[in-house]
């Protein structure tokens, strides 16, 4: 190649990247995903004619760079779009990672001179002792004047081992501050190497004008998981939804300041064409949502499956409570999915942590009933049943709840049902007394002939200690024979509805104010004498 030619080009290249034009990206809105979110940012620029670089900063350092999208609001034509990470002296030296180091060293330094100061009380301590020793074998010594040595001696030994722990206990908490600061630095550190990007834009333009750059991408370091509060003043009142999000994120980008989508959707989906396969038949095993809540989530299930009561009107959900928040979240249904826009300002750092946002507060006309197993669970469990509840796009979820006014635990909302009611667990109610005892008089074993007879006899007693009458939903059950030597006989069930290939007996109980109802469960199990069941 041609010396000048070189020369040239080398020249060019340089000029090229000297004069690339740079801006930092703001970052105006978010959408989160459950997995995912998209990233929206904008960028002023001034682009210079003919071919040129842009580089622009400030996005997430981790990104699916497939997803990137940018446009312009000017004619020019992007040539080429590339990725960096990007860590500049600003990031490795953040005004807290900093004041952090400053504060690792002053406690280190402090440690260190406690440290000597340990040293030199341990080593005034063993000067002690030896001077101790040398001053006890003195001979010659009246008995007074050894007394006044000993007594310097112990007298200074005292001091010694006071000021030593104190120095010690200053020594430990030394080493807690530093430990914790250390932690505290590792964090940053961690959501520093998370870092920051940029993109490299080659562009031809025709002409020099200022131009906005729209940019976008999907990083997989947030998410979002619907959360709810449940609340009621009594079972006269309106159940109140509120419908939060949790939302996590680890960008390496902190969000301020902008407007949040948050969808139901997944982008990491798979978008292919569906292919069927063979399809092999195997056990259902039950998947459950976890052992943080395990009440809430058993009563769920149980109360899913309860049959609703004869309702005395119609249920009618009510339209969303007009309130302010109301004035600034709206919902987008689509076939696929739901979309709440929120257009409030958050910020959302990256921090890994978990940040509560409100989308929506509903008021639903419910109706309330107290559901209880005792042979299972000796408390009453107050249940919602809200019909309507497919217009209120509720997502599977956590909920707190909060009835007349208390706090009285969580349950978990199931909207993945085909019932006509979605029934919610308002938690467990004490004021509702249930015992279910063995009567004794009336249980017996006795044997005829080649069989034995086991009889079996328990009573249920109920109390409303509230102050309104309550519906109630009892349910115990009866042995059912799998064996064909093995026979049941129901002698007393008080009027239960009992469905014989469960054996579950249920009782629809409606209790005044202090009332107290009885039900009896008596049966009898005849089966061959030289074998034993349990019951």
């Amino acid at each position: 190649m041609n010396k000048n030619l070189l020369v040239s080009v080398i020249f060019s290249f340089f000029s090229f990247a000297l004069y690339a034009q740079s801006s930092s990206a703001l970052l105006n809105h978010v959408t989160v995903f459950t997995t995912g979110a998209e990233l929206t940012h904008s960028a002023k620029v001034t682009v210079a004619a003919g071919n040129s670089e842009v580089v622009i900063k400030n996005i997430s350092g981790i990104i699916d760079e497939n997803t990137i999208q940018v446009g312009s609001n000017t004619d020019l034509t992007i040539l080429s779009v590339t990725f960096l990470k990007e860590f500049t002296a600003e990031d490795t030296k953040s005004s807290l990672y900093q004041r952090l180091q400053d504060s690792l060293k002053q406690a280190t330094q402090l440690l260190n001179t406690i440290r000597t100061q340990i040293n030199i009380q341990k080593n005034a301590l063993g000067i002690l002792d030896a001077n101790k020793t040398l001053g006890g074998q003195q001979t010659g010594l009246q008995v007074a004047e050894l007394q006044k040595l000993l007594s310097f001696y112990l007298e200074k030994q005292r001091e010694i081992n006071t000021q030593l722990q104190e120095l010690q206990e200053k020594e430990q908490k030394q080493n807690d501050l530093i430990v914790k600061l250390q932690t505290q630095i590792n964090e940053q550190f961690t959501r520093r190497e998370t870092g920051k990007g940029e993109l490299h834009l080659q562009v031809l333009n025709n002409e020099t004008q200022q131009t906005t750059f729209t940019i976008s991408y999907i990083s997989n370091q947030a998410a979002w998981t619907p959360m709810y509060d449940l609340k009621a003043k009594d079972t006269k009142s309106p159940l109140k939804i509120i419908y939060k999000g949790n939302i996590v994120q680890q960008t390496g980008l902190d969000w301020k300041n902008v407007t949040l989508s948050l969808s139901t959707s997944n982008p990491n989906q798979n978008g292919s064409i569906p292919v069927l396969s063979t399809w092999f038949l195997t056990y259902y095993v039950p998947q459950y949502y976890g052992n943080a809540y395990n009440d809430a989530y058993k009563v769920n299930a149980m109360s899913n499956s309860i049959q609703s009561f004869e309702a005395k009107a119609p249920l009618a959900l009510e339209k969303p409570v007009a309130k302010a928040l109301d004035n600034f979240v709206s919902m987008n249904q689509n076939a696929l999915n739901v979309t709440f826009d929120i257009e409030l300002d958050y910020n959302i750092p990256s921090d890994n942590k978990v940040h509560s946002v409100s989308m929506k507060e509903y008021n639903v006309q419910a109706e309330y009933k107290y559901y209880c197993v005792p042979k299972l669970d000796p408390e009453a469990f107050l249940v919602a049943e809200v019909s309507n509840w497919e217009s209120l796009s509720l997502m599977p979820g956590v909920a707190n709840i909060i009835f007349d006014g208390n706090y009285v635990g969580k349950s978990f909302i199931d909207p993945n049902n085909t019932q006509d009611t979605l029934n919610i667990s308002l938690g467990r109610d004490k004021k509702i007394v249930v015992k279910r005892e063995k009567v004794q008089d009336f249980c017996s074993s006795k044997l005829i002939g080649s069989s034995r007879m086991h009889a079996v006899t328990y009573e249920l007693k109920v109390k409303n200690t509230r102050k309104e009458t309550i519906q109630l939903l009892l349910k115990d059950q009866l042995p059912v024979s799998s064996q064909k030597d093995i026979e049941v006989q129901v002698d007393e069930i008080s009027g239960a509805s009992h469905n014989t290939e469960t054996g579950i007996l249920t009782w629809k109980m409606e209790l005044a104010p202090n009332e107290t109802q009885k039900r009896r469960i008596q049966y009898s199990v005849k089966f061959p004498k030289d074998k034993n069941i349990l019951l």
